[in-house]
C-alpha cells in the first residue's frame, strides 16, 4: 500500500504519521496474505481496528449541508446578505457568476461572514421582492460549510429589503 493513495487523514497534528503507519499496516497484511493463499486473519483484525476508528468518529462528522435561510438587503446598500443554516468556509469563494440577481445587476464581490453569504453588486439597488439565484460551479470553489457539504444551488429567490 502506498502512502499517497490513502486519503489524507486532514489537519491532524499527526495526520501524515497516521497515514504511513496505517499504509505500512496494510502493506504487512498484504505480503502475509500473499504468502499465505491470499487471505489471512491479520487482515480481519486490521478490518476490525479500522471499523471501529470509523465507529468512534462517525457521530462527530457533519453530514448536514448547509441551507439559505433568509436572503435580505438594507435599504440603499447594494449588498445582499444571505443567512445560511450553518457557517461557510470563508476561504472557498465560487466565481461571481455563480450568483446571479433579477433584475440584472453586476456581482463585484462575494465574501463570507460565519454564517453570512454577503453579495456584493452594482448599479441601481435592488427592491423588495427582486430575487438572486446560485448556480453552484462545475469546477472548484463551490460554496460549502466546514465539514466539506455543499451549499445547493437555488432558484430565483426573494429577497427582502428593509
Amino acid at each position: 500500500m502506498r502512502v499517497e493513495t490513502l486519503p489524507s487523514p486532514g489537519m491532524l497534528s499527526m495526520g501524515i504519521k497516521l497515514q504511513t503507519e496505517a499504509a505500512k499496516a496494510i502493506s504487512s497484511v498484504e505480503i502475509f496474505a500473499a504468502r499465505n493463499g491470499g487471505t489471512s486473519g491479520t487482515a480481519t483484525k486490521l478490518h476490525a481496528f479500522f471499523t471501529a476508528c470509523a465507529t468512534a468518529i462517525a457521530s462527530l462528522r457533519d453530514l448536514t449541508a448547509p441551507t439559505v435561510t433568509a436572503r435580505n438587503q438594507t435599504v440603499g446598500a447594494n449588498v445582499i446578505r444571505m443567512t445560511t443554516s450553518e457557517p461557510l468556509d470563508p476561504r472557498i469563494i465560487p466565481d461571481l457568476s455563480s450568483m446571479a440577481t433579477a433584475p440584472v445587476r453586476t456581482v463585484t464581490r462575494i465574501f463570507i461572514e460565519g454564517n453570512v453569504l454577503n453579495v456584493e453588486y452594482t448599479g441601481a439597488s435592488l427592491a423588495n421582492g427582486n430575487t438572486i439565484a446560485y448556480t453552484q460551479p462545475s469546477g472548484a470553489n463551490k460554496l460549502q460549510d466546514n465539514g466539506g457539504n455543499l451549499l445547493a444551488s437555488f432558484v430565483a429567490t426573494a429577497i427582502t429589503v428593509a
